[in-house]
């Protein structure tokens, strides 16, 4: 990424126009590339991964959960009431992977009480949300033509889960 301030960016690209006539046209075809494979190629826009939910309103009770504990993964018709039309419950998604754990039994491995969202740039704070050990995204259903080896942590709702004691 270029680290100079915009106005010396502009002046950069202007003084490469005015030096080859045709330098403007490559800069522009590079730019419609890059934001025509983000709209085709993004995750979010292959529907056919979505089970849609039934959009209620969902009593949030926390359950205080805290690392170490362990707790069963509710079942996927009790989930599938808390999501809305997009698999999410108040912005966090279900994602596609998770529903293989539905039913299992699963040991927390911390709260999350802070995450970077990494679509805007910004820390964000999460409420009633932690971590459980080795569930992670494999990758495979990722919507993108090649199989994403990041092996992100999946966030899971307290509203999702039940404590066992």
């Amino acid at each position: 990424m270029d680290c100079r301030s915009i106005p010396a960016r502009v002046a950069g690209e202007l003084l490469l126009s005015l030096r080859h006539p045709l330098s403007f046209m490559v800069v522009f075809l590079r730019k419609t590339r890059k934001f025509n494979f983000s709209k085709t190629q993004h995750p979010r826009k292959n529907k056919k991964l979505r089970v849609k939910g039934c959009s209620k309103k969902v009593e949030h009770v926390s359950l205080n959960l805290r690392a170490g504990d362990t707790v069963k993964v509710r079942s996927k018709e009790e989930i599938l009431q808390t999501l809305d039309d997009k698999n999410k419950l108040e912005g966090c998604t279900f994602m596609e992977e998770m529903w293989r754990y539905c039913g299992t039994q699963q040991r927390v491995l911390k709260r999350v009480n802070y995450f970077y969202d990494e679509a805007v740039f910004q820390m964000r704070k999460a409420r009633n949300t932690v971590l459980l050990e080795g569930l992670h995204c494999s990758g495979e259903l990722s919507g993108f033509k090649h199989k994403c080896d990041r092996c992100c942590l999946f966030f899971w709702r307290e509203e999702w889960l039940d404590k066992i004691k």
